[in-house]
C-alpha cells in the first residue's frame, strides 16, 4: 500500500512539474534551434527537430515497454497459480508474487523444475525476443535490479 500512495504522489508531482517543462521548454528548443540555424547560417534546425522527434518517440517507447511490463507483473501476480502449474512441477514458487512470468520461470528453468510445457514456454519467450536465453537472463536482470534497489533506494 506505501508503495502504491507514495508512486501517486510521485505521479502528481511529475504531471505539475511537467506542465511548465512542456509549455516552455518545448517551445523554446525550437526556437532556439531556428534563431541559432538563421544566426550561424548553419541552418541546422532540422537535425534539432529530428532530434526532438526522435526523443519523444524514444519516451513513447519506454513508457510502452514499461505498460508491458506493468500487465507482465499483473499476470504474474493474478494467475500465478495457473502458470505455476503449467510451467514447473513443484508448489513453492515465485509466480503469484511481485515479478514478471519470465523471472519466474527463469527461476524454475535455473533449478531444473519446468515440465515440457514450461520448457517449451521458455524456448517461445526466446523466440518471441530474440534472445538464446530469455528467462534467465530476465531472472538476473531481476535479481541485480532488486540488489541496486535495496542498496541505494532503501
Amino acid at each position: 500500500m506505501k508503495y502504491f500512495i507514495t508512486n501517486i504522489i510521485t505521479l502528481i508531482a511529475t504531471i505539475f512539474v511537467s506542465i511548465p517543462i512542456f509549455l516552455f521548454g518545448v517551445p523554446y528548443s525550437f526556437t532556439h534551434s531556428v534563431v541559432i540555424s538563421f544566426k550561424e547560417k548553419k541552418f541546422k534546425c532540422f537535425f534539432y527537430f529530428i532530434r526532438l522527434v526522435n526523443g519523444l518517440l524514444y519516451s513513447f517507447g519506454y513508457l510502452l515497454f514499461h505498460i508491458s511490463k506493468f500487465f507482465d507483473i499483473l499476470w504474474c501476480v493474478c494467475a500465478g497459480e495457473m502458470f505455476e502449474d503449467l510451467v514447473t512441477t513443484r508448489e513453492d514458487t515465485l509466480f503469484g508474487t511481485f515479478i514478471t512470468i519470465s523471472e519466474a520461470t527463469g527461476k524454475e528453468e535455473k533449478e531444473g523444475f519446468l515440465t515440457p510445457f514450461g520448457k517449451w514456454f521458455s524456448k517461445l519467450l526466446n523466440k518471441v525476443f530474440g534472445e538464446k536465453k530469455h528467462c534467465l537472463d530476465s531472472l538476473e536482470l531481476g535479481l541485480k535490479r532488486k540488489e541496486l534497489e535495496s542498496k541505494y533506494f532503501k
